[in-house]
């Protein structure tokens, strides 16, 4: 049992997204990408252990409120992870206010007031103050396709972006950088990318190949923390 609680801990952004002492992030350009469902295949390697299954990915905009929902499931283990993400959308992109998320059976959730900069977890008995605009595990993709399609003529290798993300007990800080394009072939067939990748200096990383002409829709996402590493690529779109 606790195998598969690592397992399936490391498999969210979630447990990649946890709390540290954090410094409040610029603001940039955005865009938002149109609703779409996204379904990926998953491969992913725990301590040698080999591990497949599907996700996918409901986003839904009206360009002033937003909602994202994922779930994952994996041979031997089922559904592992259930998450939803909702709130509003503003000229620095995604602004949310409710976060939840099922990992084998354990539930979390947190409200988010942008507007006073704090968050309440449900494990917590306190609001849990931040500085600036932040996401969560959810909107942090989805705000980083918005970041591309709002700057596009920048959104080039070497540029840097600073996202703060909520975990149980506070934020972190996370750098993602554009290190490269890259056309990736896919079930859902071949794609011009903008290669992302990200990291929170605790040896946890995650990269997003963003899709150039497809409003930078995810469409892989690879994400590594020490022994545990995992790769979706999209099947389908629509």
């Amino acid at each position: 049992m606790k195998t598969i609680r690592n397992i399936c801990a490391t498999l969210t952004l979630g447990a990649i997204l946890a709390s540290t002492s954090v410094v409040a992030a610029p603001i940039y350009n955005t865009a938002i990408p149109p609703s779409a469902t996204l379904k990926y295949k998953v491969t992913a390697s725990y301590h040698g252990m080999s591990l497949s299954g599907s996700s996918a990915m409901q986003w839904k905009t009206n360009l002033k409120t937003y909602s994202v929902r994922d779930s994952t499931t994996v041979t031997f283990f089922g559904n592992v992870l259930n998450s939803a993400s909702s709130g509003t959308v503003s000229k620095i992109g995604l602004e949310p206010s409710n976060y939840a998320e099922t990992k084998l059976h354990k539930k979390f959730s947190a409200s988010i007031n942008q507007a006073t900069g704090s968050f309440k977890p449900s494990d917590g008995d306190d609001r849990i103050p931040f500085s600036g605009q932040v996401q969560d595990h959810s909107s942090v993709v989805w705000q980083l396709s918005a970041i591309a399609n709002g700057n596009r003529d920048s959104f080039v290798p070497g540029s840097s972006y600073h996202i703060q993300v909520i975990g149980h007990r506070g934020v972190r800080n996370w750098t993602f950088r554009v290190v490269r394009n890259e056309t990736l072939s896919t079930p859902a067939g071949k794609f011009k990318t903008t290669v992302v990748s990200g990291n929170n200096q605790k040896n946890q990383t995650m990269t997003l190949w963003l899709a150039k002409d497809n409003y930078h829709y995810p469409i892989q996402l690879y994400f590594k923390d020490n022994n545990f590493e995992s790769r979706q690529t999209v099947n389908s779109i629509r």
